[in-house]
């Protein structure tokens, strides 16, 4: 239960955290419809458990630009130093 308690509060400093996002990404081959070989990506967010599947590189791309657009407009942590990640 201990484990819980410390998994719960870690999540909730990262979604917290104005600077700072990461995913777990995974990556395979698969074929579009007229047989081409493409990309597929699923990427998880650990602090919540969101699951986003995106279809080709593009979409990853414009993503995770979107994503750091979005936090670019937040107030960085003042507590954070440059570089330093939670």
């Amino acid at each position: 239960m201990e484990l819980e308690i410390s998994r719960s509060a870690r999540n909730d400093t990262l979604r917290r955290t104005p600077g700072y996002f990461s995913f777990l990404l995974r990556g395979w081959k698969g074929a579009d419809e007229s047989g081409e070989t493409v990309w597929r990506f699923v990427l998880v967010a650990p602090a919540d458990g969101s699951t986003y599947r995106l279809d080709d590189l593009g979409e990853l791309l414009q993503f995770l630009s979107g994503e750091t657009a979005q936090r670019a407009s937040q107030p960085a942590d003042q507590e954070q130093t440059k570089g330093q990640t939670p």
